[in-house]
């Protein structure tokens, strides 16, 4: 299972005190068909374009199942 492609989108959440915590939610497509869903930030990112970019450029063509890897490689390159 290659990754394809990423898309990430942002996402506000209500706090029950009232404050409004952003978080930024990746998605992952991969060539057998499959989507997966995670949250790579809790927090608003100020270019969401320029992440988007950085992480397409980092994974198309990895392989998905070795997601202890990729997570070694993203911690290591961000």
């Amino acid at each position: 299972m290659k990754i394809t492609r990423i898309e990430t989108f942002q996402i506000e959440t209500p706090r029950y005190y009232g404050h409004i915590s952003g978080h930024v939610i990746v998605k992952v497509h991969v060539d057998d068909g499959p989507v997966g869903l995670g949250e790579a930030s809790d927090s608003k990112a100020d270019d969401l374009g320029a992440v988007t970019k950085r992480y397409n450029d980092l994974l198309i063509g990895r392989d998905a199942t070795r997601i202890t890897e990729i997570n070694e490689f993203l911690w290591i390159c961000l």
